[in-house]
């Protein structure tokens, strides 16, 4: 029999103005999550995920980490999964897909490219087969483009809501997702992945 892994992690909810630019959606949340702070140069990453919801005109942050600072009442929870179990899924997640392209001189780069709608069902069970589930059935809805604005670069993000019935084949990929995310721009809130009972 597959051996247990339980998962550890703190979940914490709060509001913050809503705004239509997802870049200050993101700026907003972590002067929360971080107390103000940068994420440190010398981590790669952040050490969450969060999803956003909007609330009228406020945004709800629900957040998920290993664990929070002291300033966020967060509440310890724990999901215990192992390889075989069967569950149904839900998440939001970025429609993208990173391209190497021939750029000017010659040069690669790399650019992200939106996923289509009619592309969605194939590249959505290859997302979650990358996080070690094996997908049953899949549902995309609420396929759509929100903006980002920073200073000098405006971007478009293409974002899908997605259920799923999945087997966990590798359950320590499947960890790694629920702490960390699936996809891409999760800075963002998306990537936070929910198991629905």
């Amino acid at each position: 029999m597959p051996r247990p892994i339980s998962i550890n992690f703190q979940e914490c909810a709060f509001t913050i103005p809503w705004s239509d630019n997802r870049q200050e959606l993101h700026d907003g949340a972590y002067d929360v999550i971080l107390e103000g702070k940068h994420v440190p140069d010398s981590q790669t990453t952040r050490a969450f995920v969060y999803d956003i919801t909007r609330m009228g005109e406020s945004a709800l942050i629900t957040a998920r980490a290993p664990e929070f600072g002291g300033n966020l009442p967060a509440e310890s929870e724990t999901v215990v999964v192992r390889e075989g179990d069967r569950l149904k899924i839900r998440a939001r997640v970025s429609a993208v897909r990173r391209q190497s392209v021939e750029g000017a001189q010659g040069k690669r780069q790399v650019v992200h490219k939106a996923i289509s709608q009619e592309e969605l069902p194939e590249w959505v069970a290859a997302l979650l087969e990358r996080h070690g589930m094996v997908p049953e059935q899949v549902v995309c809805t609420n396929y759509q483009s929100v903006h980002v604005g920073r200073k000098n670069q405006r971007f478009a993000i293409n974002e899908v809501s997605i259920e799923a019935v999945v087997t966990i084949r590798a359950a320590d990929q499947f960890v790694s997702a629920f702490l960390g995310g699936l996809g891409r721009h999760k800075g963002y809130g998306l990537g936070k992945m929910e198991v629905m009972s």
